[in-house]
């Protein structure tokens, strides 16, 4: 199977006319960063890219044919099975999308719950069965914090090398670093609980933040 340009948005802007015509800029390739098979759908893999915190969910079962024949078929893209309608990776300080580097899926306490980590240096949440993004819907004047979002104050996943990791019982999540050789665990099983909590009742938490874990670096 074959899904080319899987990130890509299907459309061409207009090409520039005259003999001054300037070259426009290509668009960033949004280059597929991580795949995981997706529990809730039996042929379905997600992806993520590299340009913003957007997933698709693919099913396995339309593939792309091997053989050409004549007269040449009129190609068409696969469509998503579902595709996240927000980017949480733009919300907060910043409007710019930001990509992401890894995606892992609870279990347990944490099923139905997808986890991406983002060149943000968040772990944003989103729902395992539509990609619909959990974390970023944080009003400031009620909300201390965003219960889905998981992060630290020393945290830097600026790095495509840095990768998420979910524990088989479902209630850990370690993520890597971009420097100093450091990785961190959070409890998203205790998170999670709390948020759905939070979301009926509206009161007011404090939450906590992730485990930091220092390697040797000398």
């Amino acid at each position: 199977m074959t899904i080319a340009k899987a990130h890509e948005v299907a459309t061409k802007g207009p090409k520039p006319k005259g003999r001054g015509r300037k070259l426009t800029p290509a668009n960033p390739l949004k280059s597929i960063t991580s795949l995981v098979y997706a529990d809730s759908h039996p042929y379905g893999v997600i992806s993520s890219s590299a340009f913003d915190g957007i997933l698709h969910l693919w099913d396995l079962r339309q593939p792309t044919a091997t053989k050409r024949k004549k007269p040449r078929p009129t190609k068409t893209r696969p469509v998503p099975l579902y595709t996240s309608s927000c980017d949480p990776t733009t919300y907060g300080s910043t409007r710019r999308a930001r990509g992401i580097t890894a995606l892992a899926e609870g279990s347990g306490p944490t099923a139905g719950l997808l986890y991406a980590l983002g060149i943000d240096s968040r772990v944003h949440t989103y729902s395992a069965l539509d990609l619909e993004a959990l974390s970023g819907h944080v009003r400031p004047a009620i909300d201390a914090q965003d219960a889905y979002a998981h992060t630290h104050a020393r945290m830097q996943t600026n790095s495509f090398y840095v990768k998420l990791a979910a524990s088989p019982c479902g209630r850990w999540l370690a993520s890597g670093n971009a420097a100093d050789g450091r990785a961190y665990v959070f409890d998203v099983a205790s998170k999670a609980s709390a948020a759905r909590a939070r979301d009926v009742s509206a009161g007011q938490c404090e939450w906590e933040g992730g485990v930091e874990l220092r390697g040797q670096t000398g």
